[in-house]
């Protein structure tokens, strides 16, 4: 039985480290898999890269999709109330300002002088137009 003394490499945790390890290799994979120009051996590096990645991502694929609900499911709407809130608030100091500068101008506009500002004007009806006979 040589399954019992074949030992299993240690799995490596998941730290910031690593991750950034991940996501250069998730990179550099892209750029030799892109490139126009093929060196004699970016087919090996290819390989050596999709299966580091296959394997830290199989070992950590828990993690990353924990990750990834907790992001879509917790802070996205977090972060969606927070921006309706800062659209909200913006739109009010917008209109609180258009109401200000409206007041600053009323407040700068000449007073014509003929003295009819504030009078009251008596206004008598004809009486056309009724049709109760009053």
């Amino acid at each position: 039985m040589s399954n019992e003394t074949e030992t299993k490499p240690a799995i490596q945790p998941l730290t910031r480290e690593f991750f950034a390890q991940i996501v250069q290799s998730y990179h550099r994979l892209i750029g030799l898999m892109n490139a126009t120009i093929k060196q004699p051996n970016d087919d090996a590096e290819i390989t050596g890269l999709r299966t580091f990645l296959a394997r830290a991502f199989l070992t950590h694929g828990a993690e990353f999709l924990n990750a990834w609900l907790i992001v879509a499911d917790e802070y996205t709407p977090l972060v969606n109330s927070f921006a309706s809130l800062q659209q909200r608030a913006g739109n009010y100091l917008a209109m609180r300002q258009a109401q200000f500068n409206a007041a600053q101008a009323a407040a700068q506009q000449p007073v014509t002088g003929d003295g009819e500002e504030g009078k009251i004007i008596d206004v008598e009806f004809s009486g056309a137009g009724r049709e109760h006979g009053d």
